[in-house]
């Protein structure tokens, strides 16, 4: 797994209040979803899955919504991706403290 290979923890389907189950919770401040095309297609969910991601940041949560493929074909790509928005999170938490 992307998540695990990196060494990093992760809760997997969890409920976050008024946004409902999300597919990972990485080191408790990243939501990754899993976006296939089956689940994800049309305007209506794109305008779901974007209220949801502004519902999370709204609970300090940021989100990473990687494409199936991005996922199956490009995992290196997901991982280097989770690991920047981590340690972004981390040096601009750090910077105001």
């Amino acid at each position: 797994m992307i998540v695990l290979d990196a060494g990093l923890n992760c809760e997997v389907q969890v409920v976050v209040p008024e946004v409902g189950r999300v597919d990972l919770i990485v080191e408790g401040s990243l939501v990754l979803e899993a976006d296939s095309r089956q689940a994800h297609d049309g305007w209506e969910h794109h305008i779901r899955d974007r209220r949801r991601d502004l519902l999370l940041a709204e609970r300090h949560y940021m989100s990473l919504r990687p494409a199936y493929q991005h996922t199956m074909f490009e995992p290196r790509l997901v991982q280097k991706s989770i690991l920047g928005l981590l340690d972004q999170s981390r040096n601009f938490r750090r910077s105001f403290s």
